[in-house]
């Protein structure tokens, strides 16, 4: 074989790797899409750990969400002191104890904005609105799947080193990896579409 010959071999080898993996990766994700369990609305129990660099041991909280499509993710955190969160795609409002309510816009802070996406499009199986915001591999095996998100903007990879998400028929745990080495990991206990409903108070929250 002429030395062009290999060159191109070579090179068209490495392609048509690089384009069979890409493929590979494309099926993985629209697997798991596929494996979700898909509703207008999902609640879970969650449990929450936030290893910090400064501290011994992890803060701990753990309540309970609420996904409703188009409108956001609810987390009612139970303990260690009552409090509500609404994320949605483009702000996030918090309630003190008066119940009064603070928004932030999600522009202003690069990492909510990109971490309330994951969070609303995983609840969906969405995989392809992330795609522009991170670099994402999965793999799957036995029922179980893992996915990690790369940042691809150089701003937020200065924040977040990575995110990943694991699950079966529903997103079962969420570990957020910051550049610093601050680490959040999120588990969902009981995910579950059927019986999931609003009550009252849930309402209002959602009607802010």
């Amino acid at each position: 074989m002429s030395r062009l010959a290999l060159v191109l071999a070579v090179v068209l080898g490495t392609t048509s790797g690089a384009a069979q993996a890409l493929d590979e990766q494309k099926t993985t994700l629209s697997d798991i899409s596929g494996q979700l369990v898909h509703g207008d609305m999902l609640c879970s129990d969650f449990e929450q750990e936030k290893h910090l660099q400064a501290l011994a041991r992890p803060l701990l909280s753990s309540g309970k969400l609420i996904f409703v499509a188009g409108q956001g993710v609810l987390w009612q955190v139970l303990t260690p002191y009552p409090a509500q969160i609404l994320v949605r795609s483009d702000e996030l409002i918090r309630w003190d104890e008066d119940g009064n309510a603070h928004k932030s816009s999600a522009g202003k802070v690069p990492i909510f904005r990109a971490l309330s996406r994951v969070f609303l499009a995983m609840f969906r199986g969405q995989f392809e609105v992330l795609q522009d915001t991170f670099d994402l591999s999965a793999t799957q095996a036995a029922g179980t799947w893992r996915l990690t998100l790369i940042p691809k903007d150089e701003i937020l990879a200065t924040v977040i080193s990575d995110v990943r998400v694991a699950g079966g028929r529903h997103v079962e745990e969420i570990s957020i990896l910051e550049a610093r080495g601050d680490q959040t990991l999120i588990r969902l206990r009981n995910p579950r579409v059927d019986g999931c409903r609003l009550d009252d108070t849930e309402k209002t929250y959602f009607a802010r």
